[in-house]
């Protein structure tokens, strides 16, 4: 596997289990935060394994419906236990 293609695999992985803990912190299903985001369970459910790549608009959809500020979002998920990669430290310094 390219380098490129599992650093993918990786980003979707740490956003989906960012979502998951942020959803799961307000008590919510996947289904409420498919409904706060205009986005179908299903798409909650992959987002949340990592099976499905978050573009733009619904990373903005998400971080809205969580009432969480992007920049912190993006933050705690490069920031993820197990991140110590040096792309994770240089993502980070152009984020601040």
């Amino acid at each position: 596997m390219k380098k490129t293609a599992a650093r993918s695999e990786e980003l979707n992985r740490r956003v989906g289990a960012t979502v998951r803990r942020k959803r799961e912190a307000k008590n919510w299903s996947q289904e409420r935060l498919g409904k706060e985001a205009s986005l179908s369970r299903t798409s909650i459910a992959y987002i949340e394994r990592g099976d499905q790549e978050v573009g733009i608009e619904t990373f903005v959809r998400l971080v809205q419906a969580l009432d969480e500020r992007p920049d912190e979002f993006l933050r705690e998920v490069l920031s993820e236990p197990h991140s110590n990669e040096a792309w994770v430290t240089k993502i980070l310094s152009h984020a601040s």
